[in-house]
């Protein structure tokens, strides 16, 4: 089964996200800062990250560059999830390591969309 680590501050989002994609059979684990986000992908070593950028603690840029500067982690596809759609804030998560941008709202669609893309782009 895939395992995907959410990392999202909002706790009714993070539901959402977590019922859909338990309903599509994957795996969740979830926690709502940037600093226990770390402490998961360390223990869990997840399939896929779907991390929001505000976080507290640590934030969502913090994670993404720990993760790819770390062998065990560097590899794991990051996608973003944010109410931040600038072309800055875009190219910033990119040049750090994030394989994909969702700016919330998304919707279903969108979301499953982009696990698909990254998980078969990883194979």
């Amino acid at each position: 089964m895939i395992k995907i680590l959410i990392i999202e501050d909002h706790e009714d989002i993070r539901t959402n996200i977590k019922e859909i994609l338990v309903a599509e059979n994957f795996e969740i684990v979830d926690t709502n800062d940037g600093e226990a986000g770390i402490e998961l992908i360390q223990r869990e070593i997840p399939d896929l990250i779907i991390c929001d950028v505000t976080l507290p603690k640590l934030n969502g840029y913090q994670v993404v560059s720990w993760a790819r500067a770390n062998p065990a982690t560097e590899a794991i596809p990051f996608i973003f999830m944010t109410g931040k759609g600038s072309q800055d804030d875009i190219l910033q998560a990119r040049e750090l390591g994030a394989n994909d941008y969702l700016i919330k709202p998304f919707t279903r669609a969108e979301l499953l969309k982009a696990i698909t893309s990254r998980l078969e782009k990883r194979e």
